[in-house]
């Protein structure tokens, strides 16, 4: 796996430097697909939904559609906790939509949505804001704002479930991070709970 993994990197930043190339990208894209087999699930969803970011960067739609596609078989094929199965679906959902399916990216962030909601229960607390972060950002992706903020103001308050400061402030540290490295603007609603939530954390956080 070690060795492996750094291959396929490679490949994946040769199919983007020699993509107008359509023969070299094919045997890049060939050899991610034949040697991601000898690593994990997770793993390959992530190469896949790498070179599905590189197609739609080059317009390539078509094949980026394909690629998300792939993306979505793996996660459907393997078994999943939910706090895990959530945001890989999440992530699909992006990926549809970087491939301009809209349809497909609206269906999978649903699905997403509807597995948190049904499993929330079975999810230990201090994981479901991890799980709930990468939908809020496949939302606001999509520029479904509304969506976007409701599932980050889900996040915030399944933060502070846990009785112990330090996930909580792990826990919304993460929804900052994630609300800054996506430009998402907070409304006041959510602003003003982060802050308050901030607040109760007590000495040290």
């Amino acid at each position: 796996f070690d060795e492996i993994r750094p291959v396929l990197a490679a490949c994946v930043e040769l199919y983007d430097r020699f993509y107008e190339d359509a023969d070299k990208r094919a045997k890049m894209e060939e050899r991610v697909r034949a040697d991601y087999k000898q690593v994990p699930a997770s793993v390959r969803i992530d190469f896949l939904l790498e070179l599905n970011r590189r197609a739609a960067k080059h317009w390539d739609f078509e094949k980026a559609q394909e690629l998300a596609q792939a993306a979505q078989r793996v996660v459907e094929g393997a078994r999943w906790s939910p706090e895990h199965h959530i945001p890989l679906t999440a992530k699909v959902a992006e990926a549809f939509h970087r491939a301009q399916d809209e349809r497909k990216a609206k269906l999978e962030a649903g699905v997403a949505l509807a597995m948190f909601e049904s499993e929330r229960d079975r999810i230990v607390d201090i994981f479901r804001p991890e799980a709930l972060l990468p939908l809020a950002e496949a939302f606001h992706a999509m520029e479904d704002w509304a969506s976007a903020l409701e599932v980050y103001k889900t996040a915030v308050h399944e933060s502070v479930q846990n009785v112990n400061s330090r996930p909580r402030a792990e826990d919304l540290t993460a929804t900052c991070l994630s609300l800054a490295r996506h430009g998402v603007q907070p409304d006041n609603g959510l602003r003003q709970r982060i802050l308050a939530e901030f607040d109760n954390l007590g000495s040290p956080w």
